[in-house]
């Protein structure tokens, strides 16, 4: 992905081997990126409203717009040694997880209406910054299950750096089960009452200059 912003951290866990001398301590690092929301008008209201017709999206104000972002992550475990040993005591495993697709969608009919782009870009801006905030959250939750886990290394014929990348991403996909719900419900709570109704109402109470740059 380009143009991503990374913060993140370094977590330790140590890991036991069977048949190993000393413990292994993996490196965990997760990082996060959040691509920028571009912003267009390629679509007019009558696309718009059968865009939601189709999707059955449930809409507490007119369909004059909208905003996406698609969710993924990238596992990557690598024993650093130099020698292969069966005991590997420098495996680092980077989580990269990452908002991209991030777009806002505003009506072409706005673009001749200032006032009312203005609005529904600050609007649309909201849940762009509301799915940030939990995209951040879950990037700390994953760390925080990533430092509790316990990993044990079983003697076999697979690597150990496999074995390790088998359960890191078990337990990262058991912490992010719930975060598609919360994605959802964290965009219900932009579309409240008030929220509501300032759209509703339009351009009598004014919409703020700063919205027209996307979050």
């Amino acid at each position: 992905m380009t143009g991503l912003a990374f913060v993140g951290g370094l977590l330790f866990a140590p890991v036991a081997a069977s048949g190993c001398s000393e413990p292994i301590t993996p490196v965990f690092e997760v990082t996060l990126g959040i691509e920028p929301a571009a912003v267009s008008s390629d679509l007019n209201i009558a696309d718009l409203a059968t865009m939601a017709a189709r999707t059955r999206a449930s809409l507490r104000h007119p369909a004059y717009g909208y905003y996406i972002g698609t969710f993924g992550y990238i596992l990557n475990v690598t024993d650093q040694d130099t020698v292969s040993t069966p005991c590997p005591h420098d495996v680092k495993v980077h989580v990269l997880m990452g908002l991209a697709g991030r777009h806002i969608e505003i009506a072409q009919e706005l673009r001749r209406m200032p006032c009312m782009y203005s609005l529904y870009l600050q609007h649309y801006n909201k849940h762009a910054a509301s799915d940030v905030a939990v995209i951040v959250d879950y990037q700390a939750r994953v760390a925080r299950a990533l430092r509790s886990m316990k990993v044990s290394i079983q003697a076999s014929s697979a690597r150990p750096e496999d074995q390790i990348y088998r359960s890191v991403r078990d337990t990262i996909d058991r912490t992010l089960e719930p975060m598609t719900p919360d994605r959802k419900a964290v965009s219900k709570e932009v579309d409240n009452p008030s929220e509501v109704k300032d759209l509703e109402r339009g351009c009598s109470h004014g919409a703020s200059a700063d919205a027209l740059e996307p979050i």
